[in-house]
């Protein structure tokens, strides 16, 4: 998984972010074998879309099918989150939610 990337319970909504990446140093040891995290009894999520309120200036959307891209070029002010405007939003194309492409930091 890549920073940025979120997981999602389909039961309960309880959803997590990657926040920092796995450096790999712990696969001798065995510990990165398990490659899924639980919740309500089955394997989370990888969450397919972004909200606006998680994408950041400079980050980008785009089809995997047939390559359209978008630039974030200015972030979600985060009101609409007290409101639910954001909760079920996704941007499509070609029938899929676009991918999310993290601004290289």
């Amino acid at each position: 998984m890549k920073m940025g990337d979120s997981l999602y319970c389909d039961d309960c909504g309880f959803e997590v972010m990657v926040t920092k990446e796995c450096d790999e140093s712990c696969k001798k040891e065995g510990c990165c074998d398990v490659e899924e995290l639980m919740c309500c009894g089955k394997p989370m999520a990888l969450k397919q879309h972004a909200r606006c309120y998680e994408m950041k200036k400079g980050d980008f959307l785009i089809c995997d099918d047939c390559g359209f891209k978008v630039e974030v070029v200015d972030e979600c002010d985060q009101s609409c989150k007290k409101e639910g405007c954001c909760d079920v939003t996704e941007m499509m194309c070609c029938g899929k939610a676009m991918k999310l492409i993290r601004k290289e930091v």
